[in-house]
């Protein structure tokens, strides 16, 4: 005699053995689960077998899991709004190098674009926003920044954290007065003053800009490839 009842077996002290196995069969992702007379997991100081047939962390074994969990979340939250203030940085540098569309050759002549479309149309109230531009001497009101690129690069672009939208200096470069003034509206769409659109509904909406174009002849191939201003 002198045997210990744990549940579901008895275990001699004498030996620290239990006389018959474990009934809980195991599990292959924890290939201690599969010894037949281990107990706790061979760590009894750490863990308990409150059903006799399976072992749980003991509530201090929980707490320390618990922190460690905790300490990891925070790293990796901080890690994480490190890489966005990186990013955020490097932004901000991009943004600060760029320079402002020439008003006279480009910027002028894609307003001009804009105003073609009749009263009303989303397109006017682009050229309005562009407008304070064109007056002399108030270069300083140009909301259009050119960023270095070519035509690997997207062709149009807006930074959540500017006030301006961006062109790549490649379309400035290489098409037409029409294509760039999309290019533009394109993005002033994602743009606060153009009610800061979402792709989809940004992208139905130059699809009937486009639609205009066709009807009226003035479609160019590098118009009908524009996936909403973007290479894609």
């Amino acid at each position: 005699m002198g045997m210990y009842y744990n549940r579901v077996r008895w275990c001699d002290p004498v030996t620290d053995r239990f006389n018959t196995t474990d009934p809980f069969a195991g599990s292959t992702q924890d290939p201690q689960s599969l010894h037949k007379y281990l107990y706790c997991h061979a760590n009894p100081a750490n863990n308990v077998d409150p059903s006799g047939k399976i072992s749980f962390p003991t509530v201090g074994t929980l707490i320390t899991i618990a922190i460690w969990a905790f300490l990891a979340t925070v790293a990796l939250t901080l890690l994480y709004v490190a890489y966005l203030g990186f990013r955020l940085v490097q932004k901000m540098r991009l943004i600060s190098g760029c320079p402002f569309l020439d008003v006279e050759d480009h910027l002028r002549p894609a307003v001009r674009q804009m105003k073609n479309w009749p009263p009303g149309h989303r397109m006017q109230a682009c050229a309005k926003w562009l407008e304070p531009a064109l007056e002399p001497g108030y270069e300083a009101n140009n909301h259009v920044k050119v960023f270095p690129g070519d035509e690997n690069d997207i062709w149009g672009m807006h930074a959540e954290v500017s006030p301006y939208v961006f062109v790549c200096q490649w379309v400035v470069d290489n098409r037409n007065d029409l294509e760039l003034a999309l290019i533009i509206f394109a993005e002033w769409q994602h743009h606060p003053a153009g009610g800061d659109m979402e792709e989809g509904p940004a992208q139905a909406e130059f699809e009937r800009v486009r639609e205009d174009l066709r009807r009226t002849g003035e479609i160019t191939d590098f118009i009908e490839s524009l996936t909403h201003g973007d290479q894609q």
